[in-house]
């Protein structure tokens, strides 16, 4: 684990260091704030659904989300996902709970969370006369938010040793209270950005979520109590660069026009 760590570290480290010494010139770059959609899938772990990882009741999650980009390797982005969480008994390739058969649904499922993201290669690269470069950006992202769970628990027939009806009620008793329904997340993941204009990026993530809450399928008492709930999520994410004005129309911003209200070439900043 120890020489995983190293390595992982050394990477970024090298990468960083190799940037530096590709940048022969400063370059003003533009528009440092994003605003975007997301939209993914999601699978749900936890008392339904067994540590290894199966595909099951996977559902859409979209949303809205804002980036506002620090520095060339820091960007922070709030953001705002909402969709179905749901999970199944049957669905477990090993039968595990066959003899249970309990299913949930949670809609909506919302998750509201500040990210703050790493780029260890730089976010945006630029040609020393002021041309935007079309480059892949690899990131890490991290974070912390809230999601709202509305878990419905659905006993399927033909169960031999369904749960304990006095669990079972006191599990929906608990989620009947809205602030129960409201939870911390912990997102942490990898993503990949890819600049294909010089207003526009496309790119693609997938992380985890760990919640704070057994509660997210609505099941505690009567399924595992000691073992929280979570959910892997992956993301595809298209959006739009603004935050600058132009005031001659000539492609560069004002902040970086030396002639602001004369048309120019960007190579000669305006």
């Amino acid at each position: 684990m120890k020489k995983v760590t190293f390595l992982i570290l050394a990477f970024f480290a090298f990468g960083s260091i190799t940037t530096k010494a590709q940048d022969s010139c400063t370059v003003c770059k533009p528009y440092p704030w994003e605003i975007g959609i997301p939209l993914g899938i999601n699978q749900y772990f936890g008392d339904m659904h067994c540590s290894k990882p199966y595909a099951s009741q996977n559902n859409l999650m979209g949303g809205l989300f804002v980036r506002r980009h620090i520095s060339d390797y820091f960007a922070i982005r709030p953001q705002v996902l909402i969709g179905k969480l749901a999970g199944r008994d049957l669905d477990n390739p090993d039968g595990l709970w066959d003899y249970r058969r309990l299913k949930f649904s949670s809609t909506p499922f919302i998750e509201a969370a500040v990210l703050g993201e790493f780029y260890p290669l730089k976010e945006r690269k630029f040609t020393c006369d002021g041309f935007m470069k079309k480059n892949l950006s690899p990131y890490i992202f991290a974070g912390i938010g809230a999601t709202y769970s509305n878990p419905t628990i659905y006993q399927e027939p033909g169960a031999q040793f369904p749960v304990l009806q006095r669990d079972l009620d006191a599990d929906r008793a608990h989620t009947a209270t809205f602030g129960n329904r409201i939870a911390a997340v912990i997102p942490v993941g990898l993503g990949l950005k890819y600049n294909i204009a010089r207003r526009f990026t496309i790119g693609a993530e997938a992380g985890y979520r760990f919640s704070t809450s057994d509660y997210l399928d609505g099941l505690s008492l009567a399924g595992n109590a000691d073992r929280k709930d979570g959910y892997f999520l992956a993301n595809v994410l298209g959006s739009y660069r603004f935050g600058d004005k132009d005031t001659d129309k000539d492609g560069v911003v004002d902040k970086c026009d030396v002639c602001v209200n004369e048309p120019g070439l960007p190579k000669f900043q305006g």
